[in-house]
Order: structure tokens, then sequence, then C-alpha cells
């Protein structure tokens, strides 16, 4: 069996008890107060890493959803009220500048190159869109979480900035729980970045 497979088993009777339950409490209430700073409020959303869709945090009935993973399996088990792609999270099929609001929710912490994925959504993005987007910080959790076999790609916050930064991302409001933080990014494209292919 796929050790995905296995996992999101796991993860969605785990985050039923305590004291995963309020854990994921936290990470959604932050979550959704970042999302509501999001100015126009989105009526269309790209998810990346959807999973089973334990991330979406908003009314797929009311906000168009689109989401995307790499792991079939997991996407057949989302709601049929969402548009669903499999894909990898660092090689999207979908247009430049195609996207107002993109959303990564607990997908970074596993991503080896994690700087390949934030390039990929400034591409994607259009100019002035929002990133919202959750990252492991380095500390005891997260070295707890790879010592129980569970490999994660914690980060640096300073350096995660000035990953941020160079690709054209501007930070607008943060928040923390206790495994993650949680940030949400305004694409505005560096002075070094050149515009896309059919971009005037």
């Amino acid at each position: 069996m796929n050790s995905w497979r296995i996992k999101s088993v796991v993860y969605s009777a785990a985050f039923r008890f305590f004291p995963f339950s309020l854990i994921r409490a936290r990470e959604h209430a932050n979550l959704q107060r970042l999302f509501a700073a999001i100015d126009p409020h989105p009526t269309d959303v790209i998810d990346i890493g959807s999973g089973v869709g334990g991330g979406l945090f908003w009314d797929t009935s009311t906000i168009y959803t689109t989401c995307v993973d790499s792991a079939l399996f997991m996407i057949r088990r989302l709601s049929p009220e969402t548009f669903r792609i499999v894909a990898a999270a660092g090689l999207l099929p979908l247009r430049p500048r195609s996207q107002r609001v993109m959303t990564a929710v607990g997908l970074l912490e596993y991503l080896p190159n994690q700087e390949s994925f934030i390039a990929e959504a400034s591409r994607i993005l259009k100019i002035e869109g929002y990133l919202l987007l959750t990252v492991a910080p380095k500390g005891l959790w997260s070295l707890l979480r790879n010592a129980l076999g569970n490999r994660i790609y914690p980060v640096r916050l300073k350096q995660w900035d000035e990953v941020m930064k160079r690709c054209g991302f501007t930070a607008l409001h943060r928040d923390r729980s206790l495994m993650q933080h949680q940030m949400l990014y305004r694409f505005v494209q560096s002075a070094s970045k050149t515009n896309p292919p059919g971009e005037g």
C-alpha cells in the first residue's frame, strides 16, 4: 500500500481526538482570519496539495474551488462540489497569470524543494494575487515529527522570508499554531522579474 494511503487514514483519525482536534481547530481559525483579509473576498480559489480536503476551511458550495493533488486516490475522495486536477505541485498545468487566490495548506513541509513551488506560484498568480500557505518552523515539534518517521522539511523563518521576497511576494499577515505558521502573501512581482509570455 502507498505510504500516503496509510498516512491519510491515520491523520484523518488522529485529528478527531484530543489534542490533535484542538490543534486542527486553532489552525483553521487562524487560516479563516487570514482568508478574510483577502480583498475583495474570493469567488474562486485554487488549492494545491488538497489531499482529502482537510485543509479546505471555506465553504466550497459558495466559492468555486479547484483542488490539485498528485495522488489520484486522494483526489477521488474530495467533495464533488470541487473541480479536481491530478498534478505535481512543482509542475502545475495552469496558464501564467491565471489565478487570483491560491492556497497551500499542509503542503510545503513535505516538499524538499519548496522554492520551486513558490516560483511556480509566482508564474500562475495574477499581479496583486494572493497566496495563503503554511510552513513548519524548525523546532521541537518538527524534530519530533521527523523522529517518528514523518519526513518533513521545516524552515527558518528569516530564510523563508528571503525566499518569498526573491520570488516576488510581500507578506501581509501571519499567525501560528503549535506545529505550523500560517501566512498570507500578495504577489507584487519584483523589479528583476520579467513578464511571462503573452503578457504585455
